[in-house]
């Protein structure tokens, strides 16, 4: 419905890692997820992308390249499960132009504030961008002053669904017609994703195991090759 497809492969295990790639109407998007995990003694689960991320827009015949913040769970071993989100991000383009962001850990009394500035391939500044990634941000012109939101959150109201939006909703959905169009490696699938979605979480996580350990029983000792991408290098 969105015009656009997406596909994603885990193509390591050890270490873990993953590769995805997806187009729509003039753009593609490509990346490769490898995630380094650190848990400390206070609880806290610590992770980052050791990955980066490359958008292709046929529009502007223009290459983009971007990496992600750090990633934290609190209160792994006791206490209310809390995420945050912060840290720097490189956005650089084909001629050279850079966006550097940094997010604010949530620590500084407001989760998601960030801060950030455009230069040119010269070094010289010529927006400056402020807002939270929770709800807007915003760009300012450096000679103008003019200021633009650029991005905004669309709310959701649902506390039922944890707050999710309807594109988030829709990856899950499954009716009559796609049951015979997807794959049947598709995720939808899975018994315990679908226990998961009508709120039987402990049979949900007992289903998990069943399926990691079946998979670990039968990959035991298999060298694992990709089906659908293979390692390369571009310059």
């Amino acid at each position: 419905d969105n015009k656009y497809r997406f596909i994603s492969e885990q193509v390591s295990n050890h270490p873990n890692m993953a590769a995805c790639y997806a187009e729509g109407m003039n753009w593609s998007y490509c990346a490769s997820i490898k995630p380094i995990s650190k848990f400390l003694f206070t609880g806290k689960l610590e992770i980052s992308n050791q990955g980066k991320s490359y958008i292709h827009f046929d529009k502007f015949k223009d290459n983009i390249t971007f990496t992600k913040p750090i990633c934290v769970i609190r209160n792994m071993i006791y206490g209310q499960l809390e995420y945050d989100i912060f840290g720097k991000c490189s956005v650089v383009n084909g001629k050279g132009d850079v966006c550097e962001i940094d997010i604010s850990p949530s620590t500084s009394g407001e989760q998601g504030k960030l801060s950030g500035v455009i230069k040119d391939i010269y070094g010289t500044v010529k927006y400056n961008i402020n807002g939270n990634w929770l709800r807007s941000i915003n760009v300012v012109g450096v000679e103008d002053k003019n200021e633009v939101c650029v991005w905004k959150v669309i709310k959701s109201e649902s506390e039922d669904m944890f707050y999710y939006q309807p594109f988030t909703f829709d990856l899950n959905n499954l009716t009559d017609k796609m049951k015979t169009d997807l794959p049947k490696t598709d995720s939808r699938f899975r018994p315990d994703i679908r226990m998961l979605e009508n709120g039987d979480y402990l049979n949900a996580e007992k289903e998990r195991n069943r399926i990691e350990d079946k998979t670990k029983k039968r990959l035991k000792g298999v060298i694992y090759k990709p089906q659908y991408f293979k390692e390369s290098h571009d310059e």
